[in-house]
């Protein structure tokens, strides 16, 4: 017999036995709240440079980033501390498991760009996903 249970996962259960149970549905994940964009870096600006930032950031159970750090990023060095100190200014809404707010993790890339995309801001522009 094949379960569908929430979020999509499948539990199977073998020929005449009981269902297998089901796993509780992962912990939502924290999402955005308020986030000021940083600033372009003067000399990324002078130079016309523009690049993308992946942050990972530990985010408690009050929505506040507790620890950031860099995962990716493009050209290396360039964007980092700019991304870096606008996300620790960032509110989040945090993660929630059983109805109760928790500690949470959430990647967020952010793009670092001179033109102006399609509905976007006034370049330069520093924006986030």
């Amino acid at each position: 017999a094949q379960i569908l249970a929430a979020g999509g996962m499948t539990a199977y259960a073998r020929g005449g036995a009981k269902p297998a149970p089901v796993p509780p549905p992962p912990p939502e994940m924290p999402t955005v709240g308020q986030m000021p964009a940083p600033a372009y870096p003067p000399a990324a600006l002078a130079k016309r440079i523009e690049g993308k930032v992946v942050l990972l950031i530990d985010v408690d159970a009050q929505g506040n980033p507790v620890n950031v750090v860099v995962d990716k990023s493009e050209p290396a060095g360039v964007f980092d501390q700019s991304a870096i100190d606008a996300a620790r200014q960032w509110k989040f809404h945090p993660a929630v498991e059983k109805g109760r707010p928790v500690t949470g993790r959430v990647s967020v890339p952010v793009h670092f760009a001179m033109h102006r995309p399609s509905g976007a801001a006034p370049a330069p522009s520093a924006a986030h996903d």
